[in-house]
């Protein structure tokens, strides 16, 4: 379990990269802009990267860094309508706010680019219509309407390392490995030695007979087969109740005539 639980923390703690991409087709006009709010609190670095189609009048695309850039920038874009169209003219912007350079842009009617950060913070892409005091109050208000197709792309590199996670796998690691070591030893030790038991010699026990051929384990003179009686004949058993003596001590039988076969007596 320890070692399945350091392989999870590395795991989670290895470089990746996420990425998100807004895209929409919007009007912008003297009184309405587009904004895209990016989240940068982790990770080593973000790209951001920004595309518009071309516009019938300018655009302006800015980068904002942080909550108080912003602030100043919707506050330099505010106009007073009313007073616009009374005939008091087309106000430049009246406060300065901060824009992330090279990236923003002003008066285009196309935007292509991309920049890479490294500071964490919450950034702001800003598309709004390019306005000046030198545009008439009938231009701003009923001419200068703009479709606008954009897309905001953004990812974060490398995710910060969490150096205390990689110390507590490593030492998961370590001692998952110490724990599987003593287990395998310990389960050598305790295995039983086993005496070979000697080889025997060969000998008289270890004579192996041949088996009984034919089977069934009759002896020689089982399996001898007689002849079958010829017709009409009995077989003389009048002498099978006589009991002959031992042989004398010294005696040798004469088995000569063993074989001889006498005729059956000729009468009943």
């Amino acid at each position: 379990m320890l070692l399945i639980a350091s392989i999870i923390i590395m795991g989670s703690m290895m470089p990746m990269a996420s990425g998100e991409v807004h895209a929409e087709t919007a009007i912008v006009d003297i009184d309405h802009y587009e904004e895209v709010e990016i989240r940068f609190d982790s990770g080593d670095s973000v790209k951001i990267t920004v595309r518009t189609g071309a516009t019938e009048y300018p655009i302006s695309v800015f980068l904002l860094k942080g909550e108080e850039a912003r602030s100043a920038w919707i506050e330099s874009e505010e106009v007073d309508l009313e007073a616009i169209k009374s005939g008091e003219g087309v106000p430049d912007q009246n406060t300065t706010f901060q824009v992330v350079s090279p990236f923003s842009r002003r008066n285009v009617t196309s935007f292509d680019g991309s920049i890479t950060l490294g500071e964490h913070d919450d950034y702001y892409v800003v598309i709004a219509l390019y306005r000046d005091s030198t545009m008439s109050t009938e231009e701003v208000l009923n001419q200068r309407v703009t479709l606008v197709d954009y897309e905001v792309e953004w990812e974060i590199g490398e995710k910060d390392v969490p150096w205390h996670w990689l110390i507590i796998a490593a030492a998961f690691l370590i001692m998952g490995s110490a724990l599987l070591i003593m287990y395998f030893w310990r389960r050598e030790k305790e295995e039983p030695d086993y005496d070979e038991a000697p080889p025997r010699a060969h000998g008289a026990g270890d004579v192996r007979r041949a088996p009984p051929r034919g089977g069934g384990g009759h002896r020689g003179e089982d399996r001898i087969r007689r002849s079958p009686p010829r017709p009409g004949h009995v077989e003389d058993r009048s002498n099978d109740n006589i009991r002959r003596a031992p042989p004398k001590p010294g005696y040798a039988r004469d088995g000569s005539n063993d074989n001889i076969r006498r005729a059956p007596p000729r009468y009943m």
